[in-house]
């Protein structure tokens, strides 16, 4: 017996157990020593001998910190319940793995509510406590009424379940299921105060109706689109107690969290925020980012979307380097926007510079050797690109790889053989003492 595709781990387990005839899972596990949680995961070879299966097929319904399945996503596997769709479970088809995931209400397929609750006795549908397809006081989970889930909450399901869906005025395919429920429980997390005052630290629903309240807080959000979302940046935005001109101090850590989402609907969210917080709220630095007819961000931003630390490219803008606006808010704080095409230029002529250790690194010479290649001029104009405070290095890599490649092709066509080839790192000061010769020779290269 092997996984369905798109079958939970733990509903095979089931399946499994009612196969060999135990009335629950947990005797089930128990028998050969095993059990389900961390352990589980952190160890499958021992779960997967057991159950004497490939590791290989195992693993593709195995949680996983960062997995590229979202419904595999270890930091919302549900804990506490197992739901199941009663559609499924009456069409005797598997327990699907995106109802693993935390914040999953419904059935991506029959667009019906999950359960985690017996219809008969009224227990609760725990990890290990039932079979496949039924409680232990007989009721079948397929007898439950089906009930209609709401248009966000198979949105949110089939995104899980791998489906393309649509939210936040923007359409999303299959792939960013996992980038949009991190991006979704963010704005979850932050739709409630914590008693100790901090956001963004809400803990993971433990049951159906948890999550489904969590989801319904920021359904307008996604769906009313723009409007609801507008509304509640404005709203955050003139919370009592806000200080600063610009969304980064007066909207705080959940703007830094905003930035620090991925995928596209999180991109949806930043756009529109950065819009109202421009032309609605008076954002003393957005504001002057369509005078010009070109797009602007801010340093932070810039710095998310280049890798590296916003400092430098501050210092560009104030050096005069990048085109850019400085200004400090009324608390002091330095404030800096720059172009959004200046920026992509950047992250071009990153990917493609090099520092000296990156070139020697690919030729595969020494320090010493390298110097020499320096002095006799070896890299011409062609290899350099021009120095940036934003860009590691003044090499053209790119440049230099295909230079590289030539040399390679015309060395091998005139030699012949292998006996009239040399090593290029063997060109060096180790066998003889004419400096000026292998420079001569380099320089021929």
């Amino acid at each position: 017996m092997i996984p369905y595709t798109d079958e939970s781990l733990l509903g095979y387990i089931k399946r499994r157990s009612d196969a060999q005839g135990f009335p629950e899972a947990k005797g089930f596990l128990t028998a050969p020593g095993q059990t389900y949680g961390r352990a589980t995961v952190e160890e499958p070879e021992r779960l997967a001998l057991e159950l004497n299966l490939d590791l290989a097929t195992m693993e593709q319904i195995l949680p996983a910190k960062q997995p590229m399945d979202a419904a595999l996503d270890w930091s919302f596997h549900r804990m506490h319940r197992d739901p199941v769709c009663p559609a499924c479970i009456a069409a005797r088809q598997p327990r699907r793995k995106e109802w693993r995931h935390a914040l999953v209400t419904a059935c991506a397929g029959h667009e019906c509510q999950l359960i985690d609750q017996c219809p008969g006795c009224g227990d609760d549908l725990t990890l290990l406590g039932d079979g496949y397809a039924g409680c232990l006081c007989g009721t079948s989970y397929g007898d439950a009424n089906a009930v209609p889930a709401g248009p966000f909450e198979t949105e949110f399901a089939k995104l899980i379940a791998g489906h393309s869906g649509h939210m936040g005025g923007v359409d999303l395919g299959s792939e960013e299921g996992l980038h949009a429920a991190r991006t979704v429980w963010f704005l979850c997390a932050n739709m409630e105060r914590a008693r100790t005052g901090k956001e963004g630290k809400a803990i993971y629903p433990k049951t159906v109706a948890e999550a489904r309240t969590r989801l319904a807080r920021v359904q307008p959000l996604l769906i009313d689109w723009p409007k609801a979302f507008d509304d509640h940046v404005i709203e955050r935005w003139n919370t009592q107690g806000a200080e600063g001109l610009t969304a980064a101090t007066r909207l705080g850590p959940w703007y830094r969290g905003l930035l620090s989402q991925k995928g596209a609907l999180a991109e949806a969210l930043l756009s529109r925020c950065l819009i109202v917080v421009s032309t609605v709220c008076g954002d003393a630095y957005k504001t002057r980012r369509h005078q010009d007819g070109a797009a602007w961000m801010s340093a932070a931003h810039a710095g998310e979307t280049l890798g590296m630390r916003s400092e430098r490219i501050v210092e560009a803008v104030r050096a005069g380097v990048m085109e850019g606006s400085q200004g400090r808010s009324g608390t002091g704080h330095l404030h800096t926007i720059v172009r959004t095409q200046d920026i992509e230029e950047v992250r071009e002529q990153r990917k493609r510079s090099a520092t000296k250790e990156k070139v020697r690194n690919m030729l595969g010479v020494s320090r010493k050797q390298f110097e020499l290649l320096e002095e006799a001029r070896f890299f011409g104009a062609e290899c350099r690109v021009s120095p940036h405070p934003c860009v590691d290095g003044d090499f053209d890599l790119k440049n230099i790889c295909a230079a590289v490649d030539e040399i390679r092709q015309v060395a091998r066509v005139e030699s012949a053989g292998a006996d009239g080839m040399v090593a290029f790192r063997k060109i060096n000061l180790r066998r003889t003492t004419d400096r000026n010769a292998v420079a001569d020779a380099e320089r021929h290269i």
